[in-house]
């Protein structure tokens, strides 16, 4: 027997949307306010993430919760959710900051205040210190001008086109990947052809979405036709199996005398017979003769007690 003062607890995901939203709906009245409630909104959203294997039933569980990209978009929360993982960092950063867009600040601030800055290691630093050479120079030259063109292109490719060994090219390729790490571009600072594979690739995510719905669609779809099928299968077993209220030779007969053209009555007396015999069925008695009974027990102790009483 069901407990009905036993009560559901919410789950750890119903918890984090009803935090997050209590969060955004708060207003500051000062720094500190702000910095608590965006440490807390940045935290949670990370620990919402980390309850999912991919991006986009992430993405599906903040458009159900009221918080998905016409509230915070993707960027925005991608930069809150890094920064949320390293709560100690995010808090000095959010209270040193002067300014309020968080992806600004992931991408200005956030790093300096890291246990593990993305600048450590040696070939990042070489790249820093000091003038560049004019290998380097060359080299980065010859990227740049390659990267134009937007096809793909390798080490020896730039080598070859700036006349330089393969030293320079290899800073060259971590000085790139440095600045992209560094500082994520958005599409209004891209360069034409970065922009062109950048919206290439997007058109290509949303295709494979697009077909990861369709594929979901389709396996409902396939469920509710099955399920109209056996519906119609079995309407056509009943209309089958029906053999109405009277023979159609009946239904002639009486027909036949009711119809006005009709000048004889040779059918009359037997479909004057039928028809009577008929009535039980097509008209509705004044009196029942079945009675309802009392309701049906819904319990087993309603039961047991009916027993006692007989």
């Amino acid at each position: 027997m069901v407990n009905e003062n036993v009560f559901q607890l919410p789950t750890l995901l119903e918890r984090l949307a009803s935090e997050i939203n209590a969060h955004l709906k708060r207003d500051a009245q000062n720094h500190e306010e702000w910095v608590e409630i965006q440490t807390g909104l940045c935290t949670r959203l990370a620990e919402a993430r980390r309850q999912f294997p991919a991006n986009i039933e992430f993405g599906q569980w903040c458009e159900a919760c009221g918080f998905g990209d016409a509230v915070i978009n993707h960027q925005t929360r991608a930069a809150e959710i890094t920064m949320g993982q390293q709560p100690e960092a995010l808090r000095k950063c959010l209270e040193a900051t002067k300014r309020r867009s968080l992806e600004v600040i992931y991408r200005k601030e956030f790093s300096r205040f890291t246990n593990v800055r993305k600048t450590s290691s040696r070939r990042k630093q070489k790249l820093d210190l000091g003038r560049p050479s004019k290998a380097f120079e060359k080299a980065k030259t010859a990227f740049e001008e390659l990267e134009a063109k937007g096809e793909p292109f390798t080490a020896d490719d730039v080598a070859e086109k700036a006349g330089t060994s393969s030293t320079p090219v290899r800073r060259v390729f971590a000085y790139k990947q440095a600045e992209v790490e560094l500082d994520p571009l958005t599409p209004a600072e891209m360069r034409k052809s970065m922009l062109k594979r950048y919206e290439l690739a997007v058109k290509k995510a949303r295709l494979e979405i697009r077909e990861e719905l369709k594929s979901e669609v389709y396996k409902e779809l396939d469920v509710f036709v099955r399920h109209i099928k056996e519906r119609s299968d079995r309407a056509d077993r009943i209309i089958g199996g029906y053999k109405g209220t009277m023979s159609k030779e009946t239904f002639r007969k009486i027909r036949a005398c009711l119809h006005p053209d009709h000048n004889t009555f040779k059918f009359a007396a037997e479909a004057l017979q039928a028809f009577s015999e008929l009535e039980a069925v097509l008209v509705k008695p004044d009196d029942p003769t079945v009675r309802a009974g009392p309701p049906l027990p819904t319990t087993a102790a309603e039961l047991m007690a009916r027993r006692r009483q007989r």
